[in-house]
């Protein structure tokens, strides 16, 4: 597990279906076990619902795919999937994140969200059925992350005004600190290409509590502010 930045909680969901007794194989014919399949997401940055808007979560999630040949369609819906996980991670406050059965939910919200994006029914779930890695999470403000990048503490190893030395997986702080955070996908010379979780779509409407998820171009000079360097 990876301790994020503004907070992490790294979720590693596995959808299991039960065996029916008339599906069971014979006693000497055992079904061949074949080795699970992962698809993780790209790490995700988003403001979460505490009052004032100034707790954010730096979520990942990787997928167990009983069958593979599934994952060539999850990749296609990627976008979509990855903005619902979004607005469902946005829905849930600091205080529900840092407890087992909040991270469980979510868990299993966004197994439910992936499934009903690939037009599949999903059953009921059993309390249990799908659980988080059970590890801590961080959860902090924007302004934390200036801070804890700085004394290398946590997942961060440096903090850099430098954009040439951020690279996808970093965060990058906006506008001033403490105001506003994203997860870097790449990075030039002119602009911080990001995922940005509660910001507007473009320039207009609120940037740093638009209510929205959407990937970003950010001007390296004017509207970044610093970055905070994951360790690898």
């Amino acid at each position: 597990m990876l301790a994020g930045s503004a907070g992490a909680a790294w979720f590693y969901m596995s959808k299991r279906h039960a065996a029916s007794a008339e599906e069971e194989p014979a006693a000497h014919a055992p079904q061949a076990r074949h080795a699970p399949t992962y698809l993780p997401l790209e790490s995700m940055v988003v403001n979460l619902a505490d009052p004032g808007g100034e707790r954010f979560a730096q979520i990942g999630v990787t997928l167990d795919i009983e069958n593979e040949k599934a994952v060539d369609q999850i990749k296609a819906f990627m976008p979509a999937i990855r903005s619902n996980v979004l607005m469902l991670v946005s829905q849930r406050t600091s205080e529900e994140l840092l407890k087992r059965d909040g991270k469980e939910k979510l868990a299993a919200d966004v197994v439910t969200e992936v499934a009903q994006t690939l037009g599949h029914e999903v059953p009921k779930r059993k309390a249990g059925k799908v659980k988080s890695d059970g590890s801590a999470s961080w959860m902090a403000s924007v302004a934390s992350i200036e801070d804890y990048a700085k004394q290398g503490k946590g997942p961060f190893k440096a903090w850099t005004t430098d954009g040439s030395k951020a690279k996808k997986g970093d965060l990058v702080v906006l506008f001033g600190r403490g105001q506003h955070v994203g997860t870097v996908r790449s990075i030039d010379s002119n602009y911080a290409y990001t995922w940005e979780g509660n910001t507007s779509s473009g320039s207009s409407g609120s940037q740093s509590n638009g209510g929205g998820s959407y990937k970003r171009s950010r001007s390296r000079h004017g509207e970044t502010y610093g970055y905070a360097l994951v360790k690898d």
